[in-house]
Formats: C-alpha cells, structure tokens, sequence
C-alpha cells in the first residue's frame, strides 16, 4: 500500500492510506480510499510518475495539460533491485560503489555497521539494474536473481583478493 505523508499546518502526519482526491479550489483536502478528508494549507506529494499517468490521484482541479503533457513525455522503465545481507564483510571498507558495464547488475552498493547494542554486525550488499537489463530479467524466479547476482559477486570479489 502506498504510504503518504500530509503536512497540515506545522504537523506532518504519515498514513497507510491511498491518497485517491486532492481538491485545491480553495483550502486543500485530501481523501483517501475510506473517505476521509484531511485539510491543509500547504501539501507536498511525492509518489512515482506511475501513480500520476494513471490517475491514481484525482486532482481538482485537473493538473495543467503542459504538465501533463511533461508526464507523457516521461518514459519509466522496468527496475531490479536486490539487497542481500552477509555474516562477514568481505570487501575492503572504503569501498561503497560499483560500476559494472558487464554482469547481472550495474550497480552494486556496499554498507556496513556494527549495533551499538550488541554484538550484531550489518554487512548489507544492494544491487541495482534499470531499463532493458532489468526487464530482461522480469521472468526470473528469485533463486535465480539470487544466483546471478552472488555470482557477479563472486566474479567480482574473487579477483580483487587474488
């Protein structure tokens, strides 16, 4: 579900709910899916160009055909992220990012931490692809995804250690 957050006045509040209305003749109310309305004098929406192009949200008054015209020029395409956490860090510690031009993933981010409450370490490696390669990988199963990704992993990190 999409989670919102209203600023009304100087409280923000952060909800669960779809926002299905946004009418800004006069002071703006926001509705969501169950019908209740919060009022506001200033809102800021965030949410991806997928919920705007498919009118998602109702605004009243209609958005300005320019930049609705601005959304359709807009192309979103498919994405894959895949974030795995490790027992041990095995990368060297000033490395954070990765470039690939050839693997599974094109972007690849390192993260560390130890807690502060325990003995509890956080070694957490994301990968990220969009566009063509991602959408190329649309039928994998998530074993598969896994396996393509530890092993540009394993590629990777097995020739910075040789």
């Amino acid at each position: 579900m999409l989670t919102n957050i209203f600023f009304a006045g100087n409280i923000a509040q952060t909800t669960d709910d779809k926002l299905n209305e946004m009418n800004s003749s006069g002071q703006i109310s926001l509705k969501n899916q169950h019908g209740e309305v919060l009022m506001a004098t200033y809102v800021v929406i965030t949410v991806p160009l997928t919920i705007l192009k498919d009118g998602d949200i109702n605004f009243i008054p209609a958005l300005p055909a320019n930049k609705k015209r601005a959304m359709d020029a807009i192309q979103m395409r498919g994405a894959l992220k895949i974030v795995c956490r490790f027992k041990s860090q095995f990368w060297p510690d000033k490395l954070s990012l990765i470039y690939s031009v050839r693997g599974f993933v094109s972007q690849i981010w390192m993260y560390s931490r130890d807690s502060p409450h325990s003995d509890d370490k956080c070694h957490v490696i994301a990968g990220f692809q969009t566009a063509e390669p991602a959408e190329e990988k649309i039928g994998l199963s998530g074993e598969d995804v896994l396996d393509g990704f530890l092993q540009q992993l394993d590629e990777i990190f097995r020739l910075v250690h040789s």
